[in-house]
């Protein structure tokens, strides 16, 4: 999918919930947020995998607001997927060298995020967890190693992805109250609850560790 396709997709989700409760517009705050992010799958896989490296962006809006409790809409694109190493041998069965796969993923993501504060005076520490909605708008594969390697099965694996995926996020976060915006920082873990590939007995599922940091205004 190109840039611009992505970035419009983005914008329009964080207008719908930018919008949504507007009735209550003084309890709102809106946060942008980023990071890395740190994916892998799980499931049936007959291959050894391993996390790969990748971002993340989010922008959300506090729906509602009390004193230890906040309930977030929140949408923005991420990055999933896995690495995986492949060793490459002759006929003779003799490592000739080695190929390293990067499996990317694309998705864009919707939550609700409920919040539990700890109250404090600059300092706001907080849990968090609630459900998440994917849509996969995008997949790639590329290599790295000693001897360049076509990959058509590996890409349409990634292609045979569903376009959908429905898992939940939880973690810890922390609130900075400066006087003007709040620096937040947050840790979270999203595996997906249902199969996001299930063909030809293979069934996996994403998942992803998350690192953000953050502004509210």
């Amino acid at each position: 999918m190109k840039s611009k396709n992505l970035i419009s997709i983005i914008i329009t989700l964080a207008v719908i919930i930018f919008t949504f409760g507007n009735s209550n517009a003084q309890l709102l705050n809106i946060s942008v947020k980023g990071g890395y992010n740190l994916s892998d799958i799980s499931g049936d896989y007959p291959y050894e995998t391993k996390n790969k490296s990748g971002f993340n962006f989010y922008v959300s809006k506090d729906i509602i607001n009390l004193l230890v409790l906040t309930l977030s809409g929140e949408a923005g694109y991420t990055q999933k997927g896995y690495d995986e190493d492949m060793i490459i041998t002759n006929k003779f069965g003799v490592e000739t060298g080695r190929e390293e796969f990067h499996n990317k993923l694309n998705y864009i993501d919707i939550s609700i995020l409920g919040k539990v504060k700890i109250p404090g005076i600059i300092v706001f520490p907080y849990l968090l967890a609630g459900p998440s909605l994917g849509f996969k708008v995008g997949s790639s594969v590329s290599s790295s190693g000693t001897e360049p390697i076509n990959f058509p099965e590996r890409e349409q694996f990634l292609e045979d992805f569903k376009s959908t995926s429905f898992g939940f996020k939880f973690g810890l976060g922390v609130e900075i109250g400066l006087p003007v915006i709040s620096i937040l920082a947050e840790g979270r873990y999203n595996p997906d609850i249902t199969t996001s590939y299930e063909k030809d007995n293979i069934k996996v599922k994403n998942r992803v560790f998350e690192f953000l940091l953050g502004v509210k205004f």
